[in-house]
């Protein structure tokens, strides 16, 4: 139950990551509140997944085939 809990929320904290870099600052606030509820499960899968599969998505093709 927990992790699923915490798959939905990665899910939409990743659907607000995609929008700010659309441009939309809408997603700006969700996006914090739902970070904090990600870390608020204390999910040690989730927090993993925070830190290593999150960062990326911030980045550029090039920066991410070096």
């Amino acid at each position: 139950h927990r992790l699923v809990k915490a798959a939905d929320r990665l899910s939409a904290f990743l659907k607000c990551l995609m929008e700010e870099k659309a441009a939309n600052d809408e997603f700006h606030s969700a996006k914090e509140t739902i970070e904090k509820s990600i870390h608020d499960l204390h999910c040690e899968e989730a927090e993993y997944y925070l830190a290593h599969f999150v960062p990326p998505y911030g980045m550029t093709l090039d920066e991410i085939s070096r």
